[in-house]
């Protein structure tokens, strides 16, 4: 389904794009020389989404092989998607901590401006 709508959906903008630019010029979109480039569009246009359709599929399948859904190696070990380097959970720990200790910085220093405007 997706497929079909990346296919379709870029085919259709760039037929409505070459439409615009063919008539805002003054020519025929629909002329036997024009033909050829529009079709030429269209096909570069499909070609395109269906380029993006099995990239996203194929994210997608990595998604659920990491995620413990597919075929994993490791079944009880879990990442998120956009976890491309394998970071570990040490690391995504002292970056939660970094994190939290930033965020009480800023509410004390958010208190300490406003005890100094009253």
């Amino acid at each position: 389904m997706r497929l079909a709508f990346y296919t379709l959906g870029l085919a259709a903008i760039a037929a409505a794009l070459g439409y615009a630019l063919f008539t805002q010029y003054g020519i025929d979109p629909l002329a036997p020389e024009v033909r050829t480039i529009m079709l030429l569009s269209l096909l570069v246009a499909g070609y395109i989404g269906l380029r993006v359709a099995l990239v996203i599929r194929a994210f997608e399948q990595r998604h659920a092989d990491r995620n413990g859904t597919g075929d994993d190696s490791r079944p009880g070990r879990k990442r998120s998607a956009f976890n491309r380097w394998g970071r570990s959970s040490s690391l995504d720990a002292r970056l939660e901590a970094r994190r939290e200790r930033l965020r009480r910085a800023r509410e004390v220093e958010d208190r300490l401006s406003e005890s100094d405007t009253s």
